[in-house]
């Protein structure tokens, strides 16, 4: 897909092949001729509901902060790029990357039973809401760098405290 049509995407998540096992049960499924009912596991104002919840789960403005230093820092023309974003990267995250590490992160904290989003939050979601925004150069592919391991190393430079004011 093109770069804008990609981050349409919250989240790119790596998923792994199903056991051997995994693969007997739904060839067996799929291919029995019997159709299991599909059971609704909630209904539309239930869903209205939790997303009313995630809207209302604070975020600090340091946190807001931070989120876009860390996005901002993707980005290979930026003031604070790092070296292996400058040497490894063709382009980098756009706002919307911004928007939804936030709502990730709120929707994170709602389901660990928190009103405020943490930095372990934003953290834990950086790969899955970053890796498909960033578009790596050939060097990087030949040099065996991966987005994921740009995003490592933007997590352990990005200032997560008092240093991070006035960073934006």
């Amino acid at each position: 897909l093109p770069e804008a049509q990609l981050d349409r995407f919250m989240f790119k998540i790596h998923v792994d092949y199903p056991s051997f096992d995994e693969e007997i049960e739904i060839m067996e499924s799929v291919t029995s001729g019997v159709t299991n009912a599909m059971k609704s596991v909630l209904k539309k104002a239930e869903i209205i509901a939790l997303q009313d919840v995630v809207s209302r789960i604070h975020v600090t403005p340091h946190l807001f902060q931070y989120v876009a230093t860390l996005v901002r820092n993707t980005r290979p023309d930026g003031d604070n790029s790092i070296d292996v974003v400058k040497n490894y990267v063709s382009w980098g995250c756009g706002p919307r990357a911004c928007l939804n590490l936030i709502t990730g992160a709120k929707a994170r904290a709602a389901l660990d039973g928190n009103m405020n989003v943490s930095l372990d939050d934003i953290k834990a979601l950086a790969k899955p809401v970053l890796r498909h925004r960033m578009g790596l150069n050939f060097l990087a592919q030949s040099d065996g760098e991966t987005t994921d391991s740009v995003i490592e190393q933007l997590l352990e430079v990005t200032p997560e405290g008092e240093e991070l004011h006035g960073a934006a």
